[in-house]
């Protein structure tokens, strides 16, 4: 697998830019036409959290995930080549005051944030910009493929703590200046806290929670959204947790409901650019088969 997606990296890096974007929508279209894999938990999802919309409508929000997917696989072999001057033609970002004003009183932040628009370039420009970034990731199983995904990321500044070292490795960088990333929008099993997304519970990690409220740290929330002509949308706003007294489950509840709502409303804005191949209720799904 590492080889085969290094090969095909190789060869869109050498593409020219629009070729290369005109070969992810056509990915894109032979994924949701012909390659039934991931297509049924998009669509499940979609139902879920648009129970609303038609059908066909839903149909038409599945093809163009999955175009997007294929847009954030093709932006992601070439990030490489971001820079000062690729940010200033390519990136608009509101909110970029955050950012220096935290970075100004000498703290680091917590960043919650989802699968949506391109986040790895959003942690890419971020970085580049001169705001020291950290990504919390799974390692891949695969050693060669785990390798380039991080080495790339190493190009462009972005730090890496995989998941299993995050305990020991979050403080440190927190208290170290950076900007460490939570995704809270991934299924975290029995550890995880049931959180509405879209009106159905789902089980979220607690970590941003819990490293936000132990060190006082300021919790930012950004998300990136892709626009015409190979430009992108950073949006980046600060979350005000409820600091007092104790550290308890209530107060961890109530941050990652305010986390998890502010990255649905993200969503429902650009549904189609939300990373919707994933299990995001399957724990959810588990525990009713249990009572039933």
């Amino acid at each position: 697998m590492g080889r085969l997606f290094k090969a095909l990296a190789w060869l869109l890096q050498q593409l020219p830019e629009a070729i290369a974007l005109g070969f992810a929508r056509l990915l894109g279209n032979i994924w949701y036409y012909l390659i039934p894999i991931r297509r049924g938990v998009v669509m499940l999802n979609l139902r879920i959290a648009f129970p609303e919309r038609s059908y066909r409508e839903l149909q038409r929000l599945c093809r163009l995930t999955l175009i997007s997917f294929m847009y954030n696989f093709v932006e992601f072999t070439r990030i490489i080549r971001i820079d000062r001057n690729w940010i200033d033609e390519r990136i608009t970002v509101d909110g970029i005051e955050i950012l220096e004003e935290v970075q100004a009183r000498g703290q680091g932040g917590v960043v919650v944030s989802g699968h949506l628009g391109n986040w790895e370039i959003m942690g890419a420009a971020a970085s580049q910009l001169g705001y020291p970034v950290t990504y919390i990731v799974k390692r891949v199983k695969d050693q060669l493929l785990d390798d380039l995904i991080n080495g790339w990321r190493s190009q462009v500044g972005v730090d890496i703590i995989y998941a299993r070292e995050a305990k020991q490795a979050v403080t440190p960088h927190l208290r170290a200046g950076r900007f460490v990333a939570f995704m809270v929008d991934q299924d975290a099993g029995s550890r995880g806290v049931w959180i509405d997304f879209f009106n159905q519970p789902a089980s979220t990690a607690r970590g941003a929670a819990v490293y936000a409220l132990r060190t006082g740290t300021p919790v930012l929330f950004m998300y990136d959204i892709r626009r015409p002509h190979g430009r992108h949308h950073v949006v980046i706003r600060e979350l005000q947790l409820d600091r007092s007294g104790e550290i308890d489950e209530e107060k961890i509840t109530a941050a990652l409901t305010l986390m998890t709502r502010a990255l649905e409303e993200a969503i429902r804005e650009h549904p189609t650019q939300y990373m919707w191949m994933h299990h995001r209720w399957r724990s959810w799904f588990r525990q009713q088969e249990r009572l039933t």
